[in-house]
């Protein structure tokens, strides 16, 4: 009976052991899984970052070529171009679409934690996800002159990415560059053209510019920290050509709220955001 009692012992402790083992092994065997689809998916998402990279850098040939190509542009009619230019920008936007979604998935699929230790490739896909939001902020600032929404896109960023120095600096740019100064502002000059205003101040936010028809004059505003803004004003150098040269500025063309916190809109001025 005793010699009984030790043999069923020793085949429990054997057969405890061999559990162990077949556990080990799968935990193992799930890891290396995890692992390699990890790799897959990483791999996945550089070539498709590459791509849409490759196609973005096309794209801003494409525009410097129209902008210094004449109305017909050797083998190549500057309608032509505007054609291959909107083409390529939807394909894009299609790209940049899919390319936020796979980096979102994969983050998501990583289980970080902010804060939390990270490796490698988990810290460089936050990065590429910190790099697509300085292209889209970059967007709203070439389009629509909107530094505001820039910097609430670099800040939603920065929170999951907060040590990135390309978030870093352009939160610094974006929020010197959202309210008008006056050694700034003394960069323009009369007879400028609305290309060279917008190389020297930045671009204006296109709910800042107004239309005073009956004197057939633009008007350009850009805000300034006492919510006030700055003015430039613009009008045709020869009548229904499109070509506007500055004419008149002024640092405090809109006054400050008042104290009943209503703008100053008075006739040649305009509210601004």
């Amino acid at each position: 009976m005793h010699r009984a009692r030790k043999l069923f012992a020793v085949g429990t402790i054997l057969l405890a052991t061999s559990i162990l083992v077949a556990c080990g092994s799968s935990e193992e065997k799930a890891k290396k899984e995890a692992e390699a689809k990890t790799a897959a998916d990483w791999s996945a998402l550089q070539q498709k970052k590459g791509e849409l990279d490759a196609k973005r850098q096309e794209y801003r040939q494409l525009k410097e070529q129209m902008e210094n190509a004449p109305a017909e542009a050797g083998d190549a009619p500057a309608g032509d171009l505007e054609a291959q230019a909107t083409a390529l920008k939807a394909e894009i936007d299609g790209m940049t679409d899919a390319l936020g979604q796979q980096i979102a998935d994969f983050i998501n699929s990583q289980g970080i934690e902010v804060g939390g230790q990270l490796t490698e490739i988990q810290q460089q896909a936050l990065h590429f996800n910190s790099d697509e939001a300085l292209v889209n902020a970059r967007d709203y600032i070439e389009k629509a002159g909107d530094w505001q929404r820039a910097l609430d896109i670099y800040r939603g960023a920065k929170a999951f990415d907060p040590n990135y120095a390309p978030l870093d600096e352009a939160i610094a740019e974006a929020e010197q560059m959202r309210f008008m100064t006056e050694e700034r502002f003394a960069q323009a000059k009369k007879k400028m053209s609305q290309k060279e205003v917008r190389a020297a101040l930045g671009p204006v936010k296109t709910t800042n510019v107004r239309d005073f028809p009956d004197r057939n004059v633009t008007g350009w505003f850009y805000p300034k920290e006492d919510g006030g803004a700055a003015g430039i004003y613009f009008r045709e150098r020869k009548k229904g050509e499109g070509d506007w040269e500055v004419y008149s500025l002024d640092f405090n063309a809109v006054k400050p709220p008042s104290a009943g916190g209503e703008a100053d809109t008075s006739e040649g001025e305009a509210p601004v955001e």
